[in-house]
């Protein structure tokens, strides 16, 4: 990484994942901490039950490989 973005604070790991922080950042106003990266397919079915489909669709569409493994 460049020095002056090291400087900067520009970057951060959480949990091995290299992530930008927030920009702008002020001193009167911290940004919250980062954190983790939700793992793919963790809100899958709280989406699907937003879009207006119940619990038997979203079996189903789980159980035909729609849904991948989540």
């Amino acid at each position: 990484m460049h020095p002056h973005m090291v400087a900067r604070d520009v970057y951060r790991t959480v949990d091995g994942v290299l992530q930008a922080n927030a920009a702008p950042r002020f001193s009167a106003t911290p940004s919250p901490e980062l954190t983790s990266i939700p793992a793919l397919g963790v809100h899958t079915t709280d989406i699907i039950s937003e879009l207006g489909h119940n619990e038997d669709t979203i079996e189903s569409l789980s159980r035909m490989g729609v849904l991948g493994s989540s």
